[in-house]
């Protein structure tokens, strides 16, 4: 999954337009973000192959974050 397809899934989730998601920006300032939109987003994520553990849940507040953590799981892969 690249950049350009991950922010159209988050964005796809956060009922937002795609060119919002810059790399720093803040899910709570884009929308009314909250736990069941996280969760949905996990969801969503997943069922295109990124797994997200629930301990890392905590560090997801940008769309840059989503980003890091899925290049981090792809270069675990990738061992």
């Amino acid at each position: 999954m690249n950049i350009d397809n991950l922010r159209i899934i988050v964005a796809e989730v956060l009922e937002i337009e795609p060119e919002l998601l810059s790399m720093d920006a803040k899910f709570d300032q884009l929308t009314d973000f909250d736990s069941m939109m996280m969760i949905s987003l996990m969801v969503v994520l997943d069922e295109n192959g990124l797994s997200i553990e629930q301990n890392e849940v905590d560090q997801i507040k940008t769309f840059g974050d989503i980003v890091f953590l899925a290049q981090k799981k792809l270069a675990k892969k990738e061992d």
